[in-house]
């Protein structure tokens, strides 16, 4: 899955980047939650989906 993609759908959710590593970003919900997304153009389909689940499950505050 294209990382494009990802990070319009975690943005959908109310996720923002919180932070960049060498290796991957740092994404949260503003709420506790966190994950990380790899810095590749396209991303692992379980781990694209992966991390989706975890965004649909958590919602951010500005959740649309």
């Amino acid at each position: 899955m294209k990382k494009n993609k990802i990070v319009k759908e975690l943005r959908k959710f109310g996720w923002d980047k919180k932070r960049e590593g060498a290796n991957h970003e740092v994404w949260g919900n503003g709420l506790g939650q966190v994950d990380y997304l790899p810095r590749h153009a396209d991303v692992n389909e379980f781990t694209a989906k992966s991390i989706l689940k975890k965004a649909k499950k958590f919602p951010g505050k500005g959740a649309k």
